[in-house]
């Protein structure tokens, strides 16, 4: 383990690559397909409504979990959203699959 890792700081390309895992992981029919009907139905404002709180939101997660164990004890708080937020989730996969 290098000096870094042990002070707690990422190398740069394991910031970067953990932040292309995170774009990745919004590609999918909310994080793709709702931006184009915002923008074709009532224009680029309300992409910026949906655009922003979601860009502000996964940067301010990396103050937040600076740490493996506060992901898991913010996990194990919020235990019932967790499971819910996966819940509705999959079954708006399943819908979109169908559909």
């Amino acid at each position: 383990m290098d000096a870094a890792h042990e002070r707690g700081r990422r190398p740069l390309l394991h910031v970067i690559a953990w932040g292309a895992f995170l774009a990745c992981s919004w590609t999918w029919c909310i994080g793709m397909f709702l931006p184009v009907l915002l923008l074709r139905d009532f224009g680029p404002r309300a992409f910026l409504v949906f655009a922003i709180p979601n860009v502000l939101g996964a940067a301010a997660l990396g103050w937040v979990l600076v740490t493996r164990r506060a992901a898991a004890t913010l996990a194990q708080r919020h235990r019932l959203a967790v499971s819910a937020f996966s819940t509705v989730t999959i079954g708006f996969h399943i819908y979109w699959l169908c559909w």
